[in-house]
């Protein structure tokens, strides 16, 4: 630390005339925060204030000294006031702050009571005065009000140069802090502040800040006159109100198709223009100018909208040029819907025989529309269970199909028989082949009597390579195109002992095992996988 400014004396403690302990000032501030103490000039390490200036007498003086040699915590007295000192983290260093008046001198003085002293310069800080704050130019268009966000200038002038222009939250102005070429007068703008709904006479609250950052008192312009754009804006933040409340299509109907029409019902007030419009020229409307709370809206072109945006309400109030606009869609469905269907990729499985279930599949019907009602559609083979029905996540229509051991193996073709758009247009073919395979069926165990070696299915194999067949050890066994004794061997017939890989009869090629099959306990796993 440098003792720069200050005195610590070496002088042994046996003489009487030494001086002792060493004090600085190390930092001044205003008492009022309005106030400024500026152009503060410290020693090169920056911690002892050797010089400043302020715009008050009423100063706070932060204070450090350290231990002399007649008392361990010293006593220290600034403008002739002690100072309320506490102890720096177990050092005989000392730290304390007081208040003063400065009653005009120009310099504060501190004194340690072993002698040390510091002086801190201070010069007069001169304080900005604002001598004039107006309003300069007319409102924006043939407006006669304000309302949020608009702009309006004003011109300042002060008693001495200053560098930045603030704005209270006040009147009718937002908080602003204006940076400004340095002069004695400046010309800025406001923005303008909601105040409510009701028209109201309004001034600012304004100061301005010199390059030291010492500011002015705040000036009122209403204090000065009443004269509006010279010391009161009007301010009316009320604007239009535009719903619109519903959008009613021909009957049966959620869109327009042709040239069919829809009745738009809205709702507007506190408005002196309005203007009706199709931002993408997809409707006609009628008289676009003139507001009526059901207006006709017909279809102009589109074939099929109903996420964008078509119909704009656009109202205006005259006296503060504020706007509202409301958007909505009217529905348009010119062409019949694109719909696909969409089997799973592998085979639909069977069950429901030889103690297993009935098997539940999924079936989806995407459609490049939304539709008025979920698509109807059947299929030869299999039961569809209750009616296709939207899914929101996946933005297509969902349907299961039951298939059991019964239903007959192969590739089948669904049939559309209905899907109907928004606009009325009915599709009854599918975009695609629309194909489903029914094929494999689920585990099941087959039982056999002593010393036979064959048993039903209860279904039909689809194809004989997707068999997976195992003993009742978990022992995996093989097909055979043949009846031919073969150690767990198997194939599949149908009539009995008549090769047919499409048949509903296990064969067990293995002759040992189905001799050993005394008890006819003997059991075998079979399932046909997708």
């Amino acid at each position: 630390m440098s003792f720069e400014g200050g005195y610590q004396s070496d002088i042994a403690l046996t003489n009487s005339n030494a001086f002792g302990g060493a004090i600085f000032i190390t930092n001044i501030e205003p008492q009022e925060s309005s106030e400024n103490v500026a152009g503060k000039v410290f020693s090169i390490d920056g911690s002892v204030l050797q010089s400043c200036s302020s715009s008050t007498n009423l100063l706070s003086v932060s204070i450090l000294a350290i231990t002399g040699f007649s008392t361990f915590k010293p006593i220290v007295m600034v403008e002739g006031l002690p100072v309320e000192l506490i102890q720096d983290e177990d050092q005989n260093v000392w730290t304390g702050k007081i208040d003063i008046d400065l009653n005009g001198k120009a310099y504060i003085e501190a004194i340690h009571n072993d002698g040390a002293f510091h002086r801190c310069m201070i010069s007069s800080e001169q304080t900005p005065v604002i001598t004039s704050a107006i309003f300069s130019g007319n409102y924006p268009l043939d407006q006669t009000e304000l309302k949020e966000n608009d702009v309006f200038n004003f011109i300042v002038e002060a008693s001495i140069p200053f560098s930045t222009i603030e704005v209270a939250d006040y009147g009718a102005s937002k908080a602003q802090l204006k940076i400004v070429n340095v002069s004695t007068n400046a010309t800025a703008s406001i923005l303008i502040a909601d105040r409510g709904n009701v028209a109201t006479n309004l001034g600012i609250k304004v100061r301005v800040i010199n390059e030291n950052g010492t500011k002015s008192s705040w000036y009122l312009t209403e204090d000065f006159g009443s004269t509006d754009k010279v010391h009161l804006l009007v301010l009316n933040n009320l604007s239009p109100s535009v719903t619109i409340n519903e959008i009613i299509y021909p009957e049966n109907q959620r869109a327009l198709k042709n040239n069919e029409s829809a009745q738009l019902k809205s709702s507007v007030a506190n408005y002196d223009t309005i203007v009706f419009s199709s931002p993408n020229e997809e409707l006609n409307i009628e008289e676009i100018n003139n507001y009526s709370p059901s207006k006709t809206l017909s279809r102009k072109g589109g074939n099929y909208n109903i996420s964008e945006s078509n119909i704009s309400i656009e109202a205006k109030r005259s006296a503060n040029g504020a706007v509202t606009i409301a958007n909505g869609i009217v529905n348009i469905s010119n062409i019949a819907p694109l719909i696909t269907f969409i089997a799973p990729e592998t085979r639909l499985v069977s069950g429901g025989n030889m103690n297993t279930q009935v098997q539940r599949h999924q079936l989806v019907i995407d459609t490049s529309q939304e539709l008025l009602n979920s698509p109807v559609f059947t299929i030869p083979e299999g039961t569809l269970e209750n009616e296709a029905l939207y899914n929101n996540e996946t933005d297509n229509y969902e349907q299961f199909v039951l298939i059991h051991d019964n239903d007959e193996k192969g590739v089948y073709t669904a049939q559309l028989l209905i899907a109907t758009s928004l606009s009325g247009i009915v599709s009854t073919v599918f975009n695609n082949d629309a194909q489903y395979e029914i094929g494999g069926f689920v585990k099941r165990i087959l039982q056999f009597q002593e010393f036979t070696n064959e048993t039903a299915i209860g279904t039909n194999v689809s194809e004989t390579n997707k068999l997976v067949v195992s003993d009742k050890d978990e022992v995996l066994m093989h097909y055979s195109p043949s009846v031919i004794d073969s150690r767990l061997g198997f194939t599949i017939t149908s009539p009995s002992d008549q090769i047919n890989p499409k048949g509903n009869i296990f064969h067990w090629n293995d002759v040992q095992a189905v001799n050993n099959n005394s008890t006819g306990l003997a059991t075998i796993s079979i399932e046909e996988i997708p």
